[in-house]
């Protein structure tokens, strides 16, 4: 059986069991090998995934929108001037508004309550 992602968040590792951590890193490794032998697997085609930066990190940034691109998805970046998280703009705030446009969230912030409040209020 898949593990399945749908309506749930990822805020912790400790938000899996074992079996869906040996599940996703199955997926993982199957997804690598069609990305190897150009076998298609745009499993994210059509989704849209929101990434927070408040803390910039090229290798996190690369790692995701490469990703997305690979599975057919798109990634839109929203840096530390974009936002203003927690300050500008309130974290239940962007929550809300990203939740209703786009299919998932990931964040890379100073502090891990923010994560928490995103998914929170994320829906």
């Amino acid at each position: 059986m898949a593990v399945s992602m749908k309506g749930r968040s990822l805020v912790s590792i400790a938000d899996l069991t074992g079996e869906e951590v040996w599940q996703i890193w199955n997926l993982a490794a199957e997804l690598k090998r069609k990305q190897k032998t150009g076998e298609p697997h745009r499993i994210l085609e059509g989704k849209q995934l929101a990434m927070i930066f408040q803390k910039p990190s090229l290798r996190t940034q690369v790692s995701f929108e490469t990703g997305m691109a690979q599975l057919g998805g798109h990634a839109l970046y929203l840096g530390p001037d974009h936002i203003g998280l927690g300050k500008r703009e309130s974290v239940p705030d962007v929550a809300r508004v990203l939740g209703r446009m786009v299919d998932g969230i990931m964040a890379r912030v100073f502090e891990h309550r923010h994560v928490v409040e995103l998914a929170q209020y994320a829906g």
